[in-house]
């Protein structure tokens, strides 16, 4: 949706973002022994996405233009099971959480032919 005056043109986007996300995880430490842990996730998210952008016409063919965008894709959750080679028979479940959002903001010439 956008408003025009003259040579510029000023808009606001939004609608549905996808993006595949992959997560990996790891642990370790040397705290009696070597106790490590690894797990990795991998998810097609869909998220959503809101922008504002102007554009100007710098003569019939050239124009130039700013947008910003926001997207949020939400969480990915990786779980993984941290052993201690010292005492095999003892473990832990270690979760992690990673939230994907981007603001973006991005500058650009165009040549209409």
């Amino acid at each position: 949706m956008g408003w025009t005056n003259n040579r510029w043109l000023t808009y606001v986007n939004g609608g549905i973002a996808a993006a595949k996300i992959r997560v990996a995880g790891a642990y370790s430490d040397n705290f009696l022994g070597a106790a490590y842990g690894y797990n990795s996730e991998q998810e097609t998210k869909l998220g959503w996405t809101l922008g504002v952008g102007s554009e100007y016409a710098l003569s019939d063919n050239w124009t130039i233009r700013g947008e910003y965008s926001y997207t949020d894709y939400g969480d990915v959750d990786t779980k993984s099971v941290v052993r201690n080679s010292s005492f095999p028979n003892l473990s832990n479940n270690l979760k992690s959480s990673v939230e994907l959002k981007t603001h973006i903001v991005s500058l650009g010439i165009s040549y209409s032919f």
